[in-house]
């Protein structure tokens, strides 16, 4: 957690939150970061990354791409989820 605590960081995840709510690995969610695939809303005052809890559903979406053979590095994931 942020070391400020406002209504929007009670909000955020950690990356290891994130983690496990989707079942993904932190370097899964750290190699979706580098495709520019998901986004941290905001690195806290330590250096965590915090993302929203529509996270959740973006990397759900990244899944279900990835189940109908996309490869993450290909750009039509990443305009389809931008799309989402």
């Amino acid at each position: 957690m942020p070391d400020e605590v406002t209504a929007e960081t009670l909000s955020l995840l950690k990356v290891g939150d994130l983690a496990r709510q989707t079942g993904k690995t932190v370097r899964a969610i750290h190699l979706y970061e580098e495709l520019g695939l998901l986004n941290p809303a905001v690195r806290s005052k330590g250096g965590f990354r915090m993302y929203r809890g529509d996270g959740v559903k973006r990397i759900e979406w990244i899944q279900k791409l990835q189940d109908m053979g996309f490869s993450l590095t290909d750009r039509k994931v990443k305009r389809l989820l931008d799309d989402i």
